[in-house]
């Protein structure tokens, strides 16, 4: 029995990054070459023909069991991190199997991903109407919806999602996330529980040393936030860790300080000021920006011992130390910046007295 063919055309200026790379006079060779290798194990016939700056590719399957391996191989891709590719077909896929659970999950996560919310809901909705069970699509849609806006309906798909599968990693997470903003000590538990389940998930690590920050368990929270940035370095959750962890030794250091400026970041922003004034702009620059490369990783302010180093500047320093001089670093670069901590009072503080001198 011969099924209809599955047709779909794109443009050639729609192919991903990865073909940013081969040559011109290569680009056919390379795209008719993956599409035959893509299909050549499921079976069927495939032409790919080029028009212009069109691509038409047409799959003649032979079968629905070859049709059904398709969608397999679809979700192959999308595992393997070719979405573009996942995604083309798939869309063609959809057309000729509306109501395929497979393809109704990860086209509708796809174009939840891209944006393009209403569909992804009606797609996600469509499959739970069939699959009124299935945990992970009721995840899915539930994420759509907070993208969406609507927190009241996400919160009920994810608490069915957790009635149907406890142990889900995603759905705790999204769960905890969902909650953290109005309850962080409610979110706590299923912050704790995915912890353990995913560690090595920079997201997840990011919200359950947050959700630790917001109940005041900064010693808990700390060395959770600091995991993050090690486990995906020079990232924007990466940058929000570091940013979580510096407020957090901002809060310990007003503790102990109280309202008053604290004495040892003052004369560290003195000495600063003293040395970049004798050093010049340039090189005061350049300590400024390798103490913030050096910073990324944290430094413990409420930490007498000098113990860290710096290629530009001799000698050995406190963290407050270091702190202390990136602050008047940028301050002096540009006094609209924010450091990252707050030194404000102890930095006005320096410039007292180091205007009077």
């Amino acid at each position: 029995m011969t099924l209809d063919p599955i047709r779909f055309t794109f443009e050639l200026s729609e192919l991903p990054e990865s073909y940013k790379d081969v040559p011109q006079n290569k680009v056919h060779e390379a795209v008719t070459s993956f599409f035959k290798n893509y299909f050549k194990p499921i079976g069927g016939e495939v032409t790919i023909e080029f028009k212009d700056k069109l691509v038409t590719v047409q799959w003649f399957p032979n079968s629905f069991a070859e049709a059904e391996k398709a969608v397999d191989e679809a979700v192959n891709l999308l595992e393997n991190g070719k979405v573009y590719q996942g995604e083309i077909i798939l869309a063609e896929l959809y057309k000729r199997f509306p109501e395929n659970p497979v393809i109704l999950f990860n086209y509708g996560m796809i174009l939840s991903d891209k944006g393009e919310l209403n569909q992804a809901i009606d797609m996600l909705s469509k499959l739970i109407e069939i699959k009124p069970e299935d945990y992970r699509g009721l995840n899915a849609l539930a994420v759509a919806h907070i993208r969406k806006g609507d927190r009241e309906k996400a919160h009920s798909q994810l608490e069915k999602s957790y009635q149907l599968n406890p142990e889900d990693p995603y759905t705790l997470r999204n769960l905890g996330s969902l909650i953290a903003n109005e309850s962080p000590e409610q979110a706590l538990p299923y912050f704790e529980k995915v912890a353990e389940l995913l560690p090595g998930d920079p997201q997840t690590q990011y919200g359950y040393g947050l959700c630790l920050k917001e109940l005041g368990r900064y010693d808990e929270a700390d060395p959770i936030l600091k995991k993050v940035a090690e486990l995906s370095p020079y990232t924007e959750i990466a940058e929000r860790a570091k940013s979580a962890r510096s407020e957090i030794a901002s809060i310990i250091m007003r503790k102990e300080t109280g309202a008053e400026p604290r004495i040892d970041a003052i004369m560290y922003c003195l000495a600063a000021l003293k040395k970049f004034k004798e050093l010049g702009n340039e090189k005061a620059q350049a300590i400024t920006y390798e103490i913030a490369m050096l910073g990324r990783g944290g430094l413990d302010i409420n930490n007498p011992e000098k113990k860290y180093t710096l290629k530009s500047l001799p000698g050995e320093f406190t963290g407050m130390q270091l702190i202390s001089y990136m602050y008047v670093g940028l301050k002096q670069k540009d006094p609209s910046l924010d450091p990252g901590i707050d030194l404000e009072n102890e930095y006005k503080a320096a410039l007292d007295l180091f205007g009077r001198k």
